[in-house]
């Protein structure tokens, strides 16, 4: 009954410091010690956009490196690809995750869908569910290719970062 009481009082959350009461002994941990804890495997819904465009057959996109101590999940990818002359298509659409060091973890190829062309350029896009994670100081690279005189990326990632 002590420690509810001590709970509701403390407002768990809402004050810097929590206490509870355990058979007589009074314990106050930091509020710093209460966040790292609280934080430990929460959960953040997370978006981004990234664009890019050559003059060449390939397009790769770096997303921003996830962030020490964190975990990004992505579960879902759209890209549109703008490619010239009309006749061109999309080849090849990977989205990847690399590591600190540079090397690949895993990669999955994205199904690219035409969607329209006109006198100058063919539009295709590609949406895809999917699970990819990298760890804290990776990042996600997105890349196309295609049989182009210039080709234009544009890719959304979302899911979730995590903190570990």
């Amino acid at each position: 009954m002590a420690v509810a009481t001590c709970l509701r009082r403390s407002g768990v959350a809402l004050f810097s410091v929590f206490c509870a009461t355990l058979a007589g002994f009074s314990v106050v941990v930091p509020a710093a010690a209460q966040e790292s804890t609280a934080t430990a495997g929460t959960s953040t819904p997370f978006e981004e956009t990234r664009a890019c465009s050559a003059a060449t057959t390939f397009c790769a996109i770096d997303f921003d490196v996830v962030p020490d101590r964190k975990r990004l999940e992505i579960t879902s990818a759209s890209c549109s690809y703008i490619l010239a002359p009309a006749t061109a298509r999309v080849q090849t659409a990977f989205l990847g995750a690399i590591n600190k060091s540079g090397s690949v973890l895993a990669s999955h190829a994205l199904v690219v869908t035409l969607q329209a062309q006109n006198s100058s350029n063919s539009y295709s896009a590609s949406n895809n569910q999917l699970f990819l994670f990298v760890r804290g100081g990776g990042k996600i690279e997105a890349s196309a290719g295609g049989d182009a005189t210039s080709i234009a990326v544009s890719c959304t990632i979302s899911g979730h970062m995590i903190s570990v």
